[in-house]
């Protein structure tokens, strides 16, 4: 048997895990989502991370009506990227799918994923359309606010790899939105550890959990040849912009902001490209340098040149110093076509504004917004 078949069968065991931290008051969208899943084989996975709400009470309400739902409660909050993890080594299934105790799966999610793994045994990852919505006040329903949309297909990893830190990437994966094998994401669990073993690199990235759902799904598909895009279902991603700010701090009304925002995820994505990635390390080292110098000259015109825009400058300095005098010289000539491209996509935004398009015409996406 190849290597990537191992544990894909007709109607494989999957696990829907969901870790969470007081959400007594949403995690009832994610598990009714769960139960109406088209695809019957599965059980739910609640790591509780020592909720002080009535999150057990709810999870329990579930439990009682179907077996297949397991709850799980930490002693003390072990933290957002232990918990995640955590959630997969307590499954049971050779598949597990995360979801968000704010987020909700289509009920035909785990079907469709499935096919996809049965059918192409090669796929390391299985990433379906995203849809963003937001409840409003006084609305009943959520709406559409962002549609992530892909077309039936395989690609390879070797283009993930080439195009994953670019702006406009075309084939975003990520562990949170993706359904993969168990060991896989228990392994990148596993590595992304280590990675915060080392006291400084564990306090300023490991602990806060800033892009481990991106980097970890990379590590997930080293070894696998392609990885599986469809569009006949759908993750629906709950967004709530007043938990943005406690989620990213950073100050993005100066170079110093902006700069440390940027060096949080080239530090991050540099584990991986600089040591397993290394054909992709210079593409991915003198884009990120070019889009840090856009995104600078950028925010310099919004702010109209004001002089505490220019505070924490020295860390920019500080930032382009680690590259070598051919990788600048890369960044310049990238710099310009960058600059265009943004600039035009810009300009595109201004001048037409649509609404994201609903996916999927019987909106079979939404779930009632009251218990």
């Amino acid at each position: 048997m190849n290597q990537h078949e191992e544990g894909i069968g007709h109607e494989p065991l999957v696990s829907i895990c969901i870790p969470v931290f007081n959400g007594g008051s949403l995690i009832f969208r994610a598990l009714e989502s769960c139960m109406r899943q088209t695809y019957r084989h599965i059980e739910v996975v609640v790591s509780d991370n020592a909720s002080t709400d009535d999150t057990a009470a709810v999870v329990a309400s579930y439990a009682a009506r179907d077996g297949r739902v397991r709850y799980y409660r930490n002693a003390e909050n072990i933290g957002p990227v232990e918990n995640f993890f955590r959630s997969y080594e307590l499954a049971s299934g050779a598949f597990v799918q995360p979801l968000g105790h704010d987020d909700w799966l289509m009920p035909n999610y785990v079907e469709e994923c499935v096919k996809c793994f049965n059918r192409y045994p090669g796929t390391g990852l299985v990433t379906t359309d995203q849809v963003s919505v937001s409840v409003k006040d006084g609305d009943r329903e959520p709406s559409c606010d962002i549609q992530l949309a892909f077309k039936n297909r395989n690609v390879a990893t070797h283009s993930i790899f080439r195009g994953y830190y670019k702006v406009n990437c075309k084939h975003p994966v990520g562990l949170g939105g993706s359904m993969g094998r168990r060991d896989d994401y228990v392994g990148a669990h596993g590595w992304f550890r280590a990675m915060g073993e080392d006291v400084e690199f564990g306090r300023q990235y490991y602990q806060p959990g800033y892009a481990f759902d991106g980097v970890c799904a990379l590590k997930v598909l080293t070894p696998y040849p392609y990885a599986a895009f469809t569009n006949k279902t759908a993750y629906v991603k709950l967004t709530q912009p007043k938990n943005s700010s406690k989620l990213f701090p950073f100050d993005l009304k100066s170079v110093g902001g902006i700069v440390r925002f940027y060096r949080v995820f080239f530090k991050l994505y540099e584990h991986l490209y600089s040591r397993e990635l290394k054909r992709y390390d210079f593409g991915f080292r003198t884009y990120f340098g070019a889009e840090l110098l856009n995104t600078l000259f950028f925010k310099l015109v919004k702010n109209r040149f004001t002089r505490s825009y220019f505070a924490g400058a020295r860390h920019a300095t500080a930032f382009f110093q680690q590259y070598s005098a051919w990788e600048k010289i890369a960044i310049v000539m990238k710099f310009t076509p960058l600059f265009f491209a943004r600039l035009c996509k810009f300009s595109a935004r201004k001048i037409w504004r649509r609404k994201a398009k609903l996916p999927h015409s019987d909106a079979s996406w939404r779930l009632p917004t009251t218990a």
